[in-house]
């Protein structure tokens, strides 16, 4: 079905923690939307702080998503990503791995709904 080697019942936490959240947390929440903010905000966050070494492409592509984000919207958009990992922690270690974070975003976008 998907390229994702997570156990299922671990998988079926996380997509039950995005549903908790879309549904009674932040009901206008776009999950997908939600985690490629967050790691959007995290690149550039680690960038500033030097531990991340950005290339002009990855840093346009942040500046072009993240200019279209009041700064309202990213403070709404980190109290529902900490509400969301209070709900399923190990989470924040998958979306770190780049090579699980995009298959699982796409899972979990698809069955939160």
């Amino acid at each position: 079905m998907w390229a994702l080697q997570i156990d299922p019942e671990e998988l079926a936490e996380y997509v039950a923690a995005v549903r908790t959240i879309t549904r009674c947390h932040d009901i206008f929440c776009d999950a997908g939307r939600l985690l490629d903010l967050m790691f959007f905000l995290q690149q550039e966050e680690l960038a500033a702080n030097g531990e991340l070494s950005e290339d002009e492409d990855n840093a346009a592509a942040w500046e072009r998503v993240l200019s279209k984000v009041l700064p309202k919207s990213h403070k709404r958009c980190k109290c529902t990503y900490d509400a969301l990992l209070q709900y399923a922690p190990g989470l924040k270690q998958l979306l770190n791995n780049h090579k699980k974070r995009g298959a699982l975003c796409k899972v979990i976008t698809e069955l939160s709904h």
